[in-house]
């Protein structure tokens, strides 16, 4: 365990000298701010869960963070390849386990922080434009399902953290992640819980209400889902990490 949270800690030493996450982090902004400017002008059909809705649950977690996910992941798996820090790994030992774990750890504080900017943004500014009541119970509502929403997602984003891992370049984990992430999109409305990002959409959606589906919420495909997918994936690292 001591070994595992001292891999964490460096990868999160690494990130915090890469200043691409942090322009990363600021697309968190774009829907908020969009919505903002729009419920603004168009008052007449404001409503604060209306908001919420578009400023923070909509392409934010359709597209704009499944996207980043994918992103980061090719950036911190290319970044070890790219400087042979993988080969110093192996020799020390590092179990290869433990290395997937810390990859992942940085996707999920990530996604996170994604979540928590993005409402806090809308919150605050909402309130200062009057857009927004201080409902307390209604903003506890969406930071609840916001923080559930950034789990789920980086879980729906380990199929891409375990190619960008085997892969040996950078632009295809990417476009992979992009296409990944548009596939999620289109099939929640066709069959949700063939990949876990149509499956994540369908779990983040089912609490919000007046948001329907041709197909019904169903937690065991969802939990069936993500669990086939999840082995599958950890697997495929595993192997093709042993053969570096």
């Amino acid at each position: 365990m001591k070994a595992l949270l001292k891999l964490i800690c460096t990868e999160f030493q690494k990130l915090h000298r890469r200043r691409k996450v942090l322009f990363m982090l600021l697309a968190s902004l774009i829907m908020p701010i969009i919505s903002l400017v729009y419920f603004c002008t168009h008052r007449d059909v404001l409503t604060d869960m209306g908001l919420y809705k578009q400023a923070i649950f909509s392409f934010n977690v359709f597209l704009i963070l499944p996207a980043l996910l994918g992103i980061l992941s090719a950036t911190i798996a290319y970044n070890e390849r790219a400087n042979d820090v993988l080969k110093q790994l192996w020799i020390i030992p590092i179990k290869k386990g433990s290395f997937l774990v810390s990859k992942w750890f940085v996707t999920l504080v990530f996604s996170l922080a994604f979540m928590i900017v993005s409402i806090l943004f809308t919150v605050s500014m909402g309130l200062f434009l009057n857009l927004l009541s201080f409902d307390v119970q209604l903003i506890g509502f969406v930071f609840l399902t916001g923080v559930k929403a950034a789990v789920i997602l980086s879980i729906s984003n380990l199929p891409i953290l375990a190619a960008a891992l085997v892969s040996k370049g950078y632009l295809a984990p990417c476009c992979l992640s992009i296409i990944y992430a548009f596939l999620g999109f289109i099939f929640a409305s066709i069959s949700p819980y063939i990949i876990p990002s149509a499956s994540a959409i369908i779990y983040i959606s089912h609490d919000l209400p007046d948001v329907i589906f041709p197909h019904p919420y169903e937690p065991v495909s969802v939990i069936m889902c993500f669990t086939v997918w999840a082995l599958l994936s950890i697997i495929f690292a595993l192997k093709g990490m042993e053969r570096e």
